[in-house]
């Protein structure tokens, strides 16, 4: 059974991941800006945006994505625990409630 044009465009647009510019340090790695006045899909998009570039960076890997279920299992294989605050757990930034994004942003 064929899908509809429009549903088919909508889950073409749900995948896309909308990406924020974010400026570079001098080390070419992503810096948090300013984030209290975005919303929480704007945040989430910027904590997706921002964990992309930095997995890309250390992979090496232009052209990659965040393998999110295996971040979630074996974090500290990805992600030392001193960039997290104390007790934080990675997951899909799609999935994040305003708290938790909130409490990653502000880290």
């Amino acid at each position: 059974m064929a899908m509809g044009r429009g549903r088919e465009q909508s889950i073409k647009k749900r995948r896309k991941k909308d990406e924020i510019a974010l400026e570079v340090d001098t080390y070419g790695l992503p810096v948090i800006p300013d984030f209290e006045h975005l919303s929480l899909e704007n945040k989430k998009s910027l904590i997706w945006t921002f964990l992309m570039k930095h997995y890309k960076f250390c992979s090496q890997k232009s052209k990659t994505s965040a393998p999110w279920s295996a971040v979630r299992e074996a974090q500290n294989d990805f992600i030392e625990l001193k960039f997290l605050p104390t007790g934080g757990k990675i997951k899909e930034p799609s999935k994040l409630q305003s708290h938790e994004a909130n409490w990653l942003l502000e880290f």
